[in-house]
């Protein structure tokens, strides 16, 4: 029988947010986030790996990385006004990265969703992140 495996992952990305109606995060602010992902894992593969761990990391950077993280019900009107202020508009719309939730807590379960889809199958047992040293989430799924 080959053994459950539990594979660590830590990477960290810059990026953007706010958190609507909160008095000190409701203006756009940015952090480091500091990610460990736990991945678990029945066995190994071909190549005597469990997950290939630049597939984490690369996920992470490509879909968080120096991205402005905007709630989902915010995104048409950041949209609609980088379109109307005539600025260079394409690169700043394709920085946003529209998210359920901007905390650290909402964006763990992002991460997830696309860690998992990246691998192909519901990999990742749990995720912390912070966005500095004295506050963080660790989000558990199994």
């Amino acid at each position: 029988m080959e053994p459950r495996m539990r594979l660590t992952v830590e990477t960290t990305f810059e990026a953007a947010h706010f958190i609507p109606g909160h008095p000190k995060c409701g203006g756009i602010h940015g952090h480091t986030y500091f990610v460990t992902v736990e991945l678990a894992v029945d066995g190994l593969d071909e190549n005597g790996l469990t997950v290939d761990c630049g597939i984490v990391k690369r996920t992470i950077k490509e879909n968080f990385d120096h991205k402005l993280l905007i709630p989902e019900d915010y995104m048409e009107l950041f949209q609609r006004l980088i379109y109307e202020s005539r600025t260079q508009a394409k690169p700043l719309v394709d920085n946003l990265k529209p998210v359920r939730y901007t905390t650290v807590e909402g964006l763990a379960q992002e991460i997830k969703l696309t860690i998992d889809q990246a691998v192909g199958y519901e990999v990742v047992s749990a995720i912390s992140i912070s966005e500095g040293p004295t506050q963080g989430v660790t989000v558990r799924w199994f």
